[in-house]
């Protein structure tokens, strides 16, 4: 399936990004195919309750750095990271949708 690809998309995890078993895949198998990856950082919101008055902010950015440059190693080239948080896209849904029922006002 990989040979096929046009484009690979890898999601790892904020509260554990690239475990041992991650950095193996890549190295291993995603490398060898010399596709476009795009790096996915899922979970990002677990990081604003771990934080305190800066809401995580400083340790999502190390956690960004972190995986573009061990992915940057390990791919050969820098690749695409998307940090992603499904709470923070709830939220956001949830209050677009209000704002259009009328509620909340």
């Amino acid at each position: 399936i990989l040979h096929d690809a046009d484009l690979i998309v890898f999601v790892t995890s904020a509260d554990r990004p690239f475990s041992q078993s991650e950095k193996d895949l890549l190295q291993t198998s995603i490398k060898s195919y010399r596709k476009r990856v795009v790096l996915v950082i899922n979970k990002m919101d677990v990081l604003e309750r771990q934080q305190g008055e800066d809401h995580g902010d400083a340790t999502k950015q190390r956690v960004e750095d972190y995986v573009v440059e061990h992915a940057g190693d390990l791919l050969g080239a820098r690749p695409v990271v998307i940090p992603l948080s499904a709470r923070d896209a709830l939220s956001v849904k949830l209050l677009y949708k209000s704002s259009r029922d009328g509620g909340g006002s």
